[in-house]
């Protein structure tokens, strides 16, 4: 990776598809591909990790981004992470996220 801003990724779909599984083994291609071992965090929603970034954190390191892994995000983790807070995480690190597609009945 060149440098920040770092993506934000989602992996969509339905459920037991296998989206985790695909985003860690796309995380593992390329973080094993060029840069080893990051730093990973894990905050249990969006707003968590709104929170994180209000506080100012970012992880230090050898100056590869480190990851943000955020499992089966909702709507409201989607309003929780604002332009600001992804601006601040990105500065530091790749958001990887999963996330179920909802089925939509018509009446």
């Amino acid at each position: 990776m060149t440098g920040p801003p770092y993506p934000f990724v989602i992996v969509w779909g339905d459920t037991k598809s296998g989206k985790s599984r695909t985003l860690a083994e796309a995380l593992r291609a390329v973080f094993l591909r060029e840069s080893g071992d990051p730093a990973v965090v894990l905050p249990k929603d969006g707003a968590a990790l709104a929170e994180l970034s209000r506080t100012g954190l970012a992880v230090p390191g050898d100056g590869s981004p480190a990851i943000v892994l955020l499992d089966d995000l909702d709507p409201a983790d989607l309003e929780a992470l604002t332009p600001d807070v992804l601006d601040g995480v990105t500065s530091w690190a790749v958001i990887a996220a999963t996330m179920t597609a909802a089925v939509q009945r018509r009446p």
